[in-house]
């Protein structure tokens, strides 16, 4: 495994010298693509989209749907358990701490590929906002939402582009993970009543996710002070990337507890107000009696 690049570089920001091994790849190296696209996909789901379905019906797209949330299924899941076992089962690297890796052994080499397809990958997700879009549920195209992809999407650029692949394999096999279980109950709750009913643990996917920001948290605070070099500038902006996703997810968790909350008081309160009207009733008619 290569040593750690310590060389001065001419940015004004302090980062690593970007990775030579991906100069010419397609989206990476000039961020100008990357952004690009990623304006885009925010202008598309804010601004274009929203107003020519103002007007418009609805699209209906079940099938779509169950077919694109299988493929994401599919594809995190390769992905993860491919990255899982070449990086960790076969202890290439070390699962909660290891070094930036500008190496060329043939491993190396392979997962540094695999980080350009998890890139295609977190774009390929944007298209989940689009079909919210085309069905209108404009609720679902939220800040949090737009921000999560944009922002993920851009980090695994940064990450690949300058040299920390390495670093982000706990994170990306992570997420993905996590990502297996989210499409996996988009595609059940697609299907329809008869599979809805028994989708019990729907609450609990905010939970998962509030849970892997905050190991997300504890890693890179400690790689932030481990590494303590030019690379530590890539912890560093996971770092408040998922301090900010735990804020909002966390947020969001509150807002859904309390709504769900104030729906059973004023479902209690209107079925004991049924059962009193009932009783009031039935004193009556006895009384009438």
């Amino acid at each position: 495994m290569a040593s750690l690049d310590m060389e001065p570089t001419q940015s004004w920001l302090p980062l690593p010298e970007k990775d030579p091994r991906v100069a010419g790849w397609l989206m990476l190296g000039n961020p100008t693509p990357i952004v690009s696209i990623l304006a885009f996909y925010v202008y598309i789901v804010k601004v274009f989209g929203p107003g020519m379905m103002r007007n418009a019906k609805a699209y209906e797209l079940r099938p779509v749907i169950l077919l694109y949330n299988a493929a994401m299924v599919i594809a995190n899941l390769s992905i993860s358990t491919y990255v899982i076992y070449h990086a960790f089962w076969t202890g290439h690297y070390a699962m909660w701490f290891t070094t930036p890796d500008r190496g060329d052994h043939p491993t190396t080499l392979l997962l540094l590929n695999v980080s350009w397809y998890y890139l295609v990958l977190r774009l390929t997700e944007c298209i989940e906002t689009v079909l919210f879009v085309l069905r209108k549920r404009f609720r679902q195209v939220s800040t949090l939402h737009v921000f999560h992809h944009v922002s993920v999407t851009f980090s695994v650029y940064f990450y690949i582009t300058y040299g920390g692949f390495a670093l982000a394999c706990f994170e990306l096999t992570f997420n993905a993970l996590i990502h297996v279980v989210m499409y996996g109950y988009y595609f059940l709750s697609a299907c329809g009543p008869s599979i809805q009913k028994y989708l019990w643990w729907k609450k609990y996917l905010t939970t998962l996710q509030l849970v892997q920001f905050a190991i997300m948290i504890a890693r890179n605070i400690m790689l932030v002070f481990w590494l303590n070099n030019r690379y530590s500038a890539l912890p560093a902006f996971m770092l408040f990337q998922c301090f900010v996703f735990f804020l909002q997810f966390f947020h969001f968790y509150i807002q859904s507890y309390r709504q769900k909350r104030e729906e059973k008081l004023q479902k209690r309160a209107a079925q004991k107000a049924a059962q009193n009207n009932n009783l009031d009733e039935r004193v009556d008619d006895k009384k009438s009696l």
